[in-house]
């Protein structure tokens, strides 16, 4: 098993994470990374960003949980309070997505 860490503010060049994009842009990395081996981690690390939003956040943390069913593999650093809060929240909101969207796909 081996963990990498993701700076955000360095793949993304900017102190606002704040477009959708950029989001699935970090996702496409920690993705590669993750398809390499089911034994690796990634350490998404928000060091220097002054802004992030959960337009940035969604396709980031959804498609974690859409591709690899759980953040389990996800760990986060240099994090506040209002972001965990914003990450908790994208979190669940996924997870109630995904359920819907299989219930609709399997009912």
């Amino acid at each position: 098993m081996a963990k990498k860490s993701i700076n955000i503010k360095e793949i993304i060049k900017s102190e606002y994470a704040v477009a959708q994009e950029d989001g699935e842009k970090v996702y496409k990395i920690i993705k590669e990374y993750l398809v390499l081996d089911e034994q690796n981690e990634v350490l998404i690390d928000f060091a220097g960003l002054e802004k992030v939003i959960t337009a940035f956040l969604n396709p980031l943390i959804g498609n974690v949980i859409r591709d690899f069913n759980s953040g389990g593999r996800i760990s986060f650093k240099s994090i506040d309070r209002d972001l965990i809060s914003n990450i908790r929240e994208v979190y669940q909101g996924a997870i109630i997505k995904f359920k819907k969207d299989e219930g609709i796909t399997n009912g």
